[in-house]
């Protein structure tokens, strides 16, 4: 199955332990157990080149936008300090994403900018003009969070643990912050065996007998078996 796009489907978002949440009472990583009827959640996988994933991904999110007439919130993320080693390499960062027309704003530890575009603009997953050095990022698919809303509300102990190990792991209270506000989320993984993943969780649904029929995706795991899309190959068998 190289070079295609394989999918699990969760309609609702169920248990699925081949994803990690973070516990907010512990702080710790735990398997995603927990159950959002409210939500929907789709985990793809690129069976091709991390060099070609960044550009399946940005035109799967650009048709998924325009299908449901929604706008995209780039969040780029990452730890600020007011001293010590980190000072400079922050402040570059919040006048980089300033000088880019970004909306950023930082606490001691957090620093979150935030930028809306059209579904136009997403030729690749990736915000515009971004490198290594920038930070960490992902995307918000409906009505535009405001920067405080991430560093003060239900998404704060996610992002503290995403800027520290570059992988988004939302906690159940930021799915269900996504429930309150009918919004998506969007960010990138890797499988079992290192290939590109894209998951996008929230009030949304993804036209997958459409996709099927187009031929953008080549096999879907629904429901129960979903989180076999992380393994490779990928298991058919109950």
């Amino acid at each position: 199955m190289m070079n295609s796009l394989v999918c699990g489907k969760e309609e609702p978002l169920q248990s699925n332990e081949q994803l990690t949440t973070l516990d907010e009472q512990t702080g710790k990583l735990v398997l995603a157990t927990r159950t959002v009827p409210q939500l929907n959640r789709y985990s793809f996988v690129w069976r091709g080149s991390i060099a070609e994933a960044h550009a399946v991904f940005g035109s799967l999110v650009q048709r998924v936008c325009r299908d449901a007439g929604l706008s995209v919130t780039w969040v780029v993320a990452w730890e600020h300090q007011n001293s010590g080693d980190l000072k400079v390499r922050s402040r570059w960062r919040f006048a980089r994403r300033q000088r880019s027309g970004w909306t950023v704003v930082n606490d001691e530890t957090l620093a979150v900018a935030t930028r809306q575009v059209s579904a136009d603009d997403l030729a690749v997953f990736r915000p515009p003009d971004f490198t290594f050095r920038d930070g960490y990022y992902f995307s918000v698919l409906g009505s535009a969070p405001t920067t405080q809303e991430l560093v003060d509300g239900p998404p704060r102990r996610s992002l503290d643990l995403f800027v520290r190990r570059g992988i988004l792991s939302p906690s159940h209270e930021m799915l269900l912050w996504l429930s309150d506000t009918s919004r998506a989320l969007v960010y990138e993984e890797r499988d079992r065996a290192g290939h590109a993943a894209l998951v996008i969780a929230g009030r949304i649904e993804v036209p997958m007998i459409e996709f099927q029929s187009e031929k953008v995706i080549s096999a879907v795991f629904e429901g129960p078996i979903a989180g076999r899309v992380w393994t490779f190959p990928p298991s058919t068998t109950g």
